[in-house]
C-alpha cells in the first residue's frame, strides 16, 4: 500500500470524526448508499431485508439484521483505519473480506461501485470537497483495500 504518513494521519483523523456518528451509523450510509446505487445487490441482502421493503434509511434501521450487517460494515473499516501501519492485521481483514463475499457470491465488480459509495458517504457526511488532501487519501486507501479483497476472491 503506497500511503503516505500523511495519508495516515488523515484517513484517522477523518475516521474519528466520521466515527462520531456512530459506527452502526456509518455502516448504515454506506449500506443505504449501496442500495441506492446499485439497486441489483439487494439479492444478496436477502437475510438482511425483507423482500417487499424499500430500503430507505428509515426501513433499514427498523431491520435488526441491517442493523447487524451496518455495524459488521462499520467494524470492518474501523479495523482497517486502526491496522493501516500494522500490515499482517491489515492484510488479515482485506483476505476475511474478500474470502466471506466470496462464499455469499458478491460479484468483484461491486466493490468498484463501493469506492464510490465509500467516496460519497465519507465526502457528504464530513462537508468536504471530494479533491479534498482527506478524500484523496481515501481514494488512495481504497484501492488498496479494493486490490486485496478481488485478490483473495480469485
Amino acid at each position: 500500500m503506497a500511503l503516505t504518513a500523511t495519508d495516515v494521519t488523515l484517513l484517522r483523523e477523518s475516521w474519528a470524526d466520521l466515527a462520531k456518528l456512530g459506527i452502526q451509523e456509518v455502516g448504515m450510509l454506506i449500506l443505504c448508499r449501496l442500495l441506492e446505487t446499485a439497486p441489483e445487490v439487494r439479492k444478496l441482502f436477502y437475510k438482511v431485508l425483507s423482500p417487499d421493503m424499500d430500503a430507505t434509511m428509515e426501513n433499514l434501521r427498523k431491520e435488526p439484521a441491517a442493523r447487524q450487517h451496518a455495524t459488521r460494515i462499520g467494524s470492518s473499516l474501523s479495523k482497517l483505519v486502526k491496522n493501516l501501519e500494522s500490515p499482517d492485521e491489515f492484510q488479515e481483514t482485506i483476505t476475511y473480506l474478500g474470502v466471506s463475499h466470496k462464499k455469499i457470491g458478491v460479484d468483484p465488480k461491486y466493490f468498484e461501485v463501493m469506492g464510490s459509495v465509500l467516496v460519497y458517504v465519507i465526502s457528504t457526511a464530513l462537508k468536504l470537497d471530494v479533491k479534498s488532501d482527506i478524500m484523496t487519501s481515501w481514494i488512495k486507501a481504497y484501492g488498496a483495500i479494493k486490490a486485496g479483497i478481488l485478490a483473495a476472491m480469485e
